[in-house]
């Protein structure tokens, strides 16, 4: 089907709010006491059961409010109304599992949780009644301050906002749970970010080891690399630096620099790395440009960093001009094999038409074997789509796949773990148009992606697509008057967002536009919905927006399948703008004791144990100062906040 048979729907989904409906208004943004949102839970919950459908509370945190309503039976029994008694403290209690708990313990005005949930005002004056001063001032914490009479004490347990009280707030919760989770919240609801890093250089790149140390390696243009390691931590050493080898400039714009970065499939035993660059001179001694695929391997004695000695060059392609160098390299999920993307070697309208010439590796998709001796760069795979009997007169065998004019961030499909992989293996890639579209691809075995014939499925030379009659058309083209620089992405397969599975999120470098794509397969389309951004209402405590984000320069994924969005204010190769973001879904998270699988790492087996990491002190993100002799800010003093942490509910 032709790309423009596709559709593109820009909308930005909000909670409905009716003022015919009062109880949304009160009721539109359900957020849980470590200010992330609730969730379904993987299993009903046993004790709180009126929070089931949507909560914040796994199993586990379940269980320990049972027991500690359990440690005041003795209590209890000496109320003057045990059984009323024993029904409030329980509500009381599970109020941490609503949805609403922020709100309920009066953490989201304050940023610091109460004590005991906000009672309403005549259910706290009964709560007296039934269990007695006493041990409603003990649950509240209240219990060295002394009050004249319960009518005082009560006013001292409201919540900051008297729309969450206990009982009331269950209104709410029962009227959410009339729903489908994912309709109460909105289906795909505007998004928020989680600042993780800033003051960097053009970042372009966040990958991880696939090693299962959660480690986010996170590379700059101009050739520095650093690593972010699951505890939040970031050495004061870089993991590379390559600024001797790396050509760049400050010049706004400049597209040379490092590129790319992959890790070996067994980087766990061998400590190989691969990196992505533009050189000046190559291996023979000739000067001009080149993209260069270099391997490392990492410190014996330390893992966080590479061994500057072990350089080994795989493949050098020389580029025509400065511009279209493509960059993203990655391993093959199944494969093992490592997939290279060239750009057709810039200038404007591919004047040598590279694209199309399969004598050149120019606006190519590349796949090598890097699994050769010391003394081979690298070998051909035999199921490699020009190779062996399919070989042909002047074409290229490491060739994948051609017809591309400048891939600017491709990823392949990591697949659905709830299932049996579905998806997995799909490599999609944003390829830069030239002056009508931006699209998508689905990069497959031996296809044509038609540039310079076709321009998205746009006849760009009439001569050439006379002949050029077997292009395979994106999935997806959007007009420059929707953005005019396509930066490609990955399909979300994390577990703490689970109403963004299995989309495909993308963006606009030019004007930070962010979209996602969803596989309509009954009707052989890709639908394209433009994301929309939370104001404070939603973004908050620790959330914010990307509107300081004004070039989305690459996105990124963790070994979790989380998404990171990698933007700048100023896209200069030299300028410390740019900043790494988590992206998160405001509306509904996973159930942790769900997701503890997606971080688990050796030693981290239980479900009560997903890690929780800080470094000193601070609220803020990681902040690097170019200019100090280590890259980091000489004031940093921030907890890192990642994935792992947030995938715990904080109490």
């Amino acid at each position: 089907m032709a790309a423009s048979q596709m559709f593109l729907d820009p909308v930005c989904i909000v909670f409905v709010m009716s003022c015919c409906c009062p109880w949304l208004l009160v009721a539109a943004h359900p957020q849980c006491l470590d200010f992330l949102p609730p969730f379904s839970p993987a299993s009903a919950l046993m004790y709180c059961s009126q929070y089931s459908s949507f909560t914040c509370c796994s199993r586990v945190h379940d269980a320990n409010v049972r027991a500690g309503v359990q440690s005041l039976e003795p209590s209890i029994a000496n109320a003057p109304r045990p059984t009323r008694c024993g029904e409030m403290l329980k509500a009381v209690r599970c109020a941490r599992c609503s949805p609403y708990a922020s709100h309920v313990f009066s953490a989201e005005s304050t940023g610091t949780a109460s004590a005991v949930a906000g009672l309403c005002p005549d259910y706290c004056q009964e709560m007296v009644t039934a269990c007695g001063m006493d041990l409603v001032q003990n649950i509240s914490n209240n219990g060295n301050k002394s009050y004249a009479s319960g009518g005082e004490l009560c006013a001292a347990l409201k919540p900051a906002d008297a729309d969450y009280c206990v009982p009331y707030v269950q209104n709410f919760t029962s009227r959410l749970a009339d729903q489908s989770p994912a309709a109460a919240v909105g289906d795909l609801n505007c998004l928020c970010v989680k600042e993780v890093m800033s003051g960097l250089r053009n970042p372009v790149l966040a990958v991880h080891a696939g090693d299962a140390s959660h480690r986010l390696f996170v590379g700059e243009q101009l050739g520095v690399v650093r690593a972010m390691l699951a505890n939040g931590s970031i050495p004061a050493a870089p993991f590379v630096d390559l600024q001797d080898l790396v050509v760049t400039s400050a010049r706004e714009g400049d597209e040379r620099g490092l590129l790319g970065m992959a890790f070996h499939p067994n980087h766990s035993r061998n400590g190989l790395v691969f990196f992505h660059l533009n050189v000046r001179q190559n291996s023979a001694g000739q000067h001009g440009l080149f993209n260069r695929v270099l391997r490392f391997r990492v410190r014996e004695d330390n893992p966080n960093m590479v061994n500057r000695s072990t350089s080994k060059t795989i493949i050098e392609v020389r580029q025509p001009y400065g511009n279209h160098n493509g960059g993203e390299i990655f391993f093959g999920v199944d494969d093992g094999y490592l997939y290279i993307f060239l750009g057709d070697g810039g200038s404007a309208g591919d004047p040598a038409n590279n694209g199309l010439d399969r004598s050149t590796l120019l606006g190519s998709v590349l796949r090598i074997d890097v699994d050769a001796d010391d003394d081979t760069p690298y070998l051909i795979p035999p199921s490699n789509p020009f190779t062996g009997a399919n070989a042909l007169p002047q074409v290229r065998e490491e060739i994948f796949a051609y017809g591309m004019r400048n891939p600017w961030r491709c990823s392949q499909d990591i697949g659905d773990r709830r299932s049996n992989g579905t998806g997995r293996g799909r490599i999609f890639c944003g390829d830069v148009g030239q002056a009508s579209f931006e699209e998508i691809d689905l990069i497959e075995s031996g296809q044509n992606y038609g540039w310079r014939a076709w321009e998205g499925d746009m006849c760009y030379d009439a001569q050439q697509c006379k002949v050029v009659t077997d292009s395979r058309f994106p999935i997806h083209q959007y007009p420059h008057s929707v953005g005019k620089s396509v930066t490609g992405g990955y399909v979300y397969r994390g577990c703490l967002s689970p109403n963004l599975q299995g989309l495909y999120i993308y963006g606009d470098f030019v004007n930070g536009r962010m979209f996602s794509l969803e596989e309509v397969a009954s009707a052989q389309k890709w639908k394209s919905t433009e994301l929309c951004f939370g104001g404070s209402s939603s973004c908050n405590n620790g959330l914010t927006n990307l509107d300081a984000a004004k070039f989305i320069l690459s996105f990124g994924q963790d070994e979790s399948g989380e998404i990171y969005v990698l933007a700048t204010n100023f896209a200069g190769p030299t300028s410390a703008g740019g900043k790494v973001y988590w992206l998160v879904d405001p509306a509904r998270r996973g159930d942790p004791a769900e997701c503890r699988d997606y971080f688990a790492t050796p030693g981290n087996t239980t479900e009560n144990e997903i890690p929780i990491h800080f470094v000193d002190g601070g609220n803020g993100p990681v902040d690097f100062d170019p200019s100090s002799t280590s890259g980091l800010s000489h004031s940093w003093t921030w907890i890192i906040v990642t994935p792992i942490l947030l995938a715990s509910l904080l109490s």
